[in-house]
């Protein structure tokens, strides 16, 4: 009896088991080890992106605090980034400048942040595009501001790099205003 019952449950397990598909097997899957290196790349790009998210998060808000759209906080935020700024200095120069109209042109200067393509040599039409308008206005400022500090590099910037007298002598003051700080 027992032999039959050991018999019957073999059967019966392989009947089952010749019905039911497995189906198809499953794709190998390649997996990749990453070195150290690449893991510390990935770790910098993420890093630099939560800098990135952040400063576009506080050029969107100067640019809105002042009624800008804020379609252009994310280059702003990018460049200030990159540069080593503030992004509420950025955003509040490109107010400053253009009331945040990339079209904008005065005598001597274009765009956003209004470069003057006679001084810096690039052309107008360059400086009519906002991302190649703030990314190269904001190099420009960088480079002021590391050399002489805040205040003297927007004296600079608004001078085309000479800090020239005849610039607006409430310039410096209306952009720290639009950044938030108090003058």
């Amino acid at each position: 009896m027992k032999e039959l019952l050991t018999v019957l449950v073999l059967i019966s397990g392989a009947i089952i088991s010749s019905m039911v598909d497995p189906g198809p097997t499953p794709k190998s899957v390649l997996a990749h080890a990453f070195t150290p290196a690449e893991v510390r790349q990935q770790l910098e790009q993420e890093k630099k992106q939560i800098k990135y998210d952040a400063a576009e998060n506080v050029a969107a808000r100067v640019l809105r605090r002042h009624g800008c759209d804020d379609e252009f906080a994310e280059v702003i935020g990018h460049a200030a980034v990159d540069e080593g700024l503030n992004p509420r200095v950025v955003a509040a120069v490109a107010f400053v400048e253009s009331t945040c109209n990339p079209n904008a042109r005065s005598r001597d200067a274009v765009g956003l942040m209004q470069v003057s393509p006679k001084t810096w040599h690039y052309k107008t039409k360059d400086l009519l595009d906002p991302t190649f308008n703030v990314t190269h206005a904001t190099h420009i400022l960088a480079s002021y501001v590391h050399r002489f500090g805040l205040q003297e590099g927007l004296h600079h910037y608004n001078g085309m790099g000479v800090g020239c007298s005849a610039c607006d002598a409430g310039y410096v003051g209306k952009v720290l205003r639009v950044a938030g700080y108090s003058t």
